[in-house]
Parts: structure tokens; C-alpha cells; sequence
């Protein structure tokens, strides 16, 4: 019998690395309840909530999951699922044709309002947005109506008493109390009342401990506010289902510059409790003792995880802003990989990759995923994004005969002199999306069009 040895090298994975990877990949609202539910389980940790805000991105989005859970029983078991997004927009759309100022003119026309009060209310009607809520001003109504501001607050009031229930709303809070009405049912007007904002984020044991009623209690209230209906809007024509995020950073200006500032106001902050630190100094009993070391220690790998988080996060926010200031300045996003944050960081690239998945970027264009800000290659053509070909595609136009413009073959064919591999299929898409006409209608509306046709798409 021959012995032999060898010497081999394993990679292996610490707890601790698992957690911060957890952490790192997190969105705000993840964030926020994994930091919740381990409050529950680590006697050590304290949490302080943020301020609350008139309006509140978590509300907004638990009321537009409360609207699929009342449309659909099969969204009560899948609502938190991702996959299953697509299919409900189908589900949920309804064929519809009449709007929903037309139906509130309507019932206009039946009231003994005089004519000037009467055209107000249509006014309101009209200033409706698109989930159905009034969020203009008194002057506003009065301008456009050509009345006093007393009679456009009054004409405000009658829109307000009219159906759908929550109609002209400032707020969907509002809308959802109008519709409970004077039904007495004192745990739902309490929650849409005082924790309206807490709702998207707080457990039902942490709703029934602030309110101090039960668990069951908190679930009956919020199954009747499933029922409601968040957008007075919903089921007419052209009704609008806007999804709501979390920013977890912005892009700003600052000096002339742009910078990137993390979004912190959702989050709560994470303490250390100080009765139980000091339990931990006095106490004899070693298994005691033993299960404080092990909390308080879980505790600050937690609080390092946050910190290496944040400092992730606005890292990569501080090369977006650098990389793609011409797109937040309203032009095109410029090529940026992931390898290229990660080698200027000297991170992995995975790591970028955990750091902005499931993050948004607030600008002054809106609100986008971190992803988005990231440019794919397109097809065969390394280095060249979508929206780089398209600029490409821009600029051939801009230089075309405009007595005779160039065919979508023949623009195919100009970018292959270029060495950029397209179909003459996709030239056309990319044309449309630009806003562009086809050499036809090029010809006849003339080169003219083409800047301000490319203004609207930036």
C-alpha cells in the first residue's frame, strides 16, 4: 500500500461575506424589511425610523399591489412575484371607452349647479390626472374657468362628492378615505389615517403593536383595504397604472458639477441597544453571555455591511454621473460596462454587478434602474450601444441629399462602410423609434424636421 499527499487550494465563502453580499444587492425596500425582521430575531439591534413625508414612494406602491389584490385572487398568492408582473398588466386591462371625465361630466350635467359653478366642475374634470386624484391648485382651476377662487373651491368640493368615490382627491390616501366613508371600521381609518406611510414596510405584528390590537385585527383591516380602490380612475378608457420605485441615490448639481447623493430617508438607522450592552458587561451567566457576543457581533458585521453599501453605492453613482453627464444633461447615454466602473474601483465586476441590481438613479430626466445607465453591444458590433448606433444612424441622415434621401437599405448599407453589422429590418426600427420618417416622407417634409424630431427624443 503507496501513500500519497497533495496539497490542493479551496475558495471558501465566510458567513460574514455571504451577509455583506446579501446586503450589497439589496433594493431600498428589501433593505429596509431584511433590517426589520432581523430587529425581530437580534435583541442588540435598535432601529429609528425615518421622519415621515406627506408622500411616500412605499405607500403609492403598496397601494397599486393592493389594486391587483383586489382584481384577482390569483394575485393574492403571486402579488410579491416578479415573473408573474407581465401577465397581470394583461390580466388587469379591461377594454373601456369612456374616460373618466367624461363620466364625472356627465353626472355635471345633472346637477342644478348655475352655469359659471357648473363650468368649474368641468374644469376639475378635465384637470383630472391619470389615476383619476385632483394634485393642481384652487388658482389653477380659477384661471381656466374664469371664476372667482370661491367658486373654483367650491366647484372643487361638488367634483369631490361625486362617483367614482375619491374622485378629485388631492392624494391617494385621501381617495382611499373618501371611499370608507362613515363606515365604522376604527382599525382601517386608523391605518390609512396614521400609518397610511408605514403600510409598504411595516409587519403586521409591528402595525398591531402601534395600534394596540391583534395580528388578526391588523389582517382584516388591511384585507378591507385590499378592496378599495387606490385610483378612482381604474376600469375607465386611458387610465394610467404607473409603477412607483424607491430612488436609492440622486444625481444632482453641485458647483456646476454633477454629483451623486445616496437616498437615506427611507431607511431606518440601525443602533446598538443599550440596555443590552450593558447586560452584556454585568452578566454571569456565560451562556448568556455567549448569546450577546454572538448578537452584538452579527450586529456590527450588519452595521459594516451598510456602511460598505452606501460606499459601493456611491462610488459607482459618482462614475455614473462622470461617465454619463451628457445623458443626464438631456442627451444620449454614452458606452459604460460594468468592467469599466469595476477596473476604475478595483472591485470585481460582479460586485458592481450586486451593487446596482435592483437600484434606482433619480435625475432631472426621472427615474431609472442603475442597470439602464450600463450600455449593451448590439449584436455583432462590440463597443457600439443602442443608442450610440442610433446617433450613428442620426448622423447619416443629417447628411443626405434631401432631394434624394437615402433608403433604409442604403443607410444599412453606409453604416456597413463603417464596419457596423445591421439589417436593413432594424435600421427601419431604430429610424421609428427615432422618431424619423422614411426617405418618402423625408423628402417631402423636408431635412428641416430632423432636429427638432431628435430633440424630442433626448
Amino acid at each position: 500500500m503507496r501513500l500519497t499527499s497533495s496539497m490542493n487550494t479551496v475558495q471558501s465563502v465566510s458567513p460574514q461575506m455571504i451577509a455583506s453580499i446579501g446586503v450589497l444587492q439589496c433594493g431600498a425596500q428589501e433593505l429596509n424589511e431584511y433590517l426589520e425582521n432581523l430587529s425581530y430575531e437580534n435583541p442588540m439591534m435598535d432601529l429609528t425610523e425615518p421622519e415621515q413625508k406627506d408622500t411616500s414612494p412605499v405607500a403609492v406602491s403598496l397601494a397599486e399591489k393592493f389594486r391587483w389584490l383586489r382584481d384577482s385572487d390569483r394575485q393574492n398568492r403571486s402579488y410579491y412575484a416578479d415573473a408573474d408582473r407581465d401577465s397581470l398588466d394583461q390580466y388587469l386591462h379591461r377594454e373601456q371607452t369612456e374616460s373618466l371625465p367624461d363620466f364625472v361630466k356627465e353626472q355635471i350635467l345633472t346637477t342644478d349647479a348655475s352655469e359659471g359653478l357648473r363650468r368649474a366642475m368641468e374644469t376639475v374634470a378635465d384637470l383630472l390626472d391619470g389615476r383619476g386624484l385632483f394634485t393642481g391648485t384652487i388658482r389653477e382651476i380659477a384661471g381656466l374657468a374664469n371664476c372667482s377662487e370661491e367658486t373654483a373651491r367650491h366647484a372643487l368640493d361638488l367634483v369631490r362628492e361625486l362617483e367614482p368615490a375619491g374622485v378629485a382627491a388631492e392624494s391617494i390616501q385621501a381617495a382611499l378615505l373618501k371611499q370608507i366613508g362613515l363606515v365604522e371600521k376604527p382599525v382601517v381609518r386608523r391605518i390609512l389615517s396614521e400609518y397610511y406611510e408605514r403600510l409598504g414596510t411595516w409587519s403586521d405584528r409591528r402595525l398591531a403593536h402601534a395600534l394596540g390590537v391583534s395580528e388578526q385585527s391588523v389582517v382584516a383591516a388591511k384585507t378591507f383595504i385590499a378592496s378599495l380602490n387606490p385610483y378612482p380612475s381604474g376600469g375607465f378608457a386611458n387610465s394610467e397604472t404607473p409603477q412607483y420605485v424607491i430612488p436609492d441615490m440622486s444625481i444632482i448639481e453641485k458647483d456646476g458639477a454633477l454629483t451623486a447623493v445616496t437616498e437615506d430617508e427611507y431607511l431606518p438607522t440601525v443602533h446598538i441597544n443599550g440596555d443590552y450592552l450593558r447586560m452584556l458587561e454585568t452578566e454571569k451567566d456565560p451562556a448568556v453571555q455567549s448569546y450577546l457576543r454572538e448578537k452584538l457581533r452579527q450586529l456590527e458585521q450588519v452595521m459594516g455591511s451598510l456602511d460598505r453599501r452606501k460606499s459601493t453605492l456611491l462610488r459607482c453613482g459618482e462614475i455614473i454621473a462622470r461617465q454619463q453627464e451628457q445623458f443626464f444633461r438631456g442627451g444620449s447615454l454614452r458606452k459604460l460596462t460594468l468592467r469599466d466602473v469595476a477596473e476604475e474601483l478595483e472591485l470585481h465586476e460582479s460586485t458592481i454587478s450586486r451593487a446596482v441590481k435592483n437600484k434606482y438613479i433619480q435625475c432631472d430626466r426621472g427615474v431609472f434602474p442603475m442597470s439602464a445607465m450600463f450600455s449593451r453591444d448590439v449584436g455583432q458590433n462590440v463597443g457600439l450601444s443602442r443608442s450610440g448606433i442610433q446617433e450613428i444612424i442620426v448622423r447619416i441622415i443629417d447628411r443626405e441629399d434631401p432631394k434624394r434621401p437615402l433608403s433604409d437599405e442604403k443607410i444599412t448599407d453606409q453604416l456597413a462602410k463603417q464596419h457596423i453589422t445591421l439589417s436593413r429590418r432594424a435600421v427601419a426600427k431604430y429610424r421609428m423609434e427615432l422618431g424619423i420618417p422614411a426617405a418618402s416622407g423625408r423628402k417631402h417634409a423636408g431635412t428641416n424636421n430632423l432636429p427638432a424630431l431628435k430633440q424630442e427624443n433626448h
